[in-house]
Parts: C-alpha cells; structure tokens; sequence
C-alpha cells in the first residue's frame, strides 16, 4: 500500500536536491554492481555462485530507491528492502547443495544499511547548509 504523503516531497527544495543527486549516484553504482555481476555469471553456472554477491547487492539498492520512489521513508524502505534480500538469498541457498553456493541470509544487510546511512547523512548535512 502506497502512503499517503510521498517522502520526498515532503523535502524542501534544499534538502531534495542533494537527496535526488544521492538517489541517481546509487543508481549508477546500482547498474555498476549488476553490470559486474553479468560479467561474473558468464556462459554456464558461475563456480559457488560469484556472481551473487554482486548481484545480491545491486538488487537491494534497486529495491531500495523503488522503495524511496514509490514514497516510503528511508527507514520504511530500509526494512521492507531488507526483508526482500532475505527472502532473495534464502531462494538463491535452494538452488543447490554445494556448501561454496550457500549464502547467509543476512549477506547484504552490511552493505545496504551503509548505502542508508549514507542517505541519512545527506540528509543532515543538507539542513545545516
């Protein structure tokens, strides 16, 4: 269910800017990580799964600016992008038995909660300028 008031234009004008610039700089490393997970994949089945990691983490942060985009609060969007990854790694661990494919369930969460923290600091830096 969409809320009712969109996060984002909630912002003043100068806090939206630099939060728009974060949001199409994590896009763009977004495409980077799956660009580079393609490459890893290759023809065939990659050796223990190497492109996953890449993979894994260029979807959250696709799931996460949807989130944002569709008006969820970054916090909201945190939660909802980490239970995805969750449920996204716990399919990726059925696809096989091989100990080396394996994934824990928590794997992009590090990675993920740094890309939000680092939304909220623009956040805070931007109400100080």
């Amino acid at each position: 269910m969409l809320p009712s008031v969109n996060w984002l234009s909630t912002l003043p004008e100068p806090i939206r800017g630099p939060v728009l610039a974060w949001m199409r700089d994590t896009r763009a490393h977004a495409q980077t990580l799956s660009q580079t997970a393609s490459k890893l994949s290759g023809p065939g089945i990659p050796v223990g799964a190497a492109h996953f990691d890449e993979f894994i983490r260029g979807e959250v942060l696709h799931q996460y600016l949807g989130q944002l985009g569709r008006g969820k609060t970054p916090e909201e969007a945190l939660q909802e992008t980490l239970k995805w990854a969750h449920e996204a790694v716990k399919l990726h661990n059925q696809k096989s038995k091989d100990i080396s494919w394996k994934r824990s369930i928590e794997t992009a969460d590090p990675f993920l909660i740094g890309k939000h923290k680092s939304l909220l600091l623009v956040l805070e830096v931007s109400q100080w300028n």
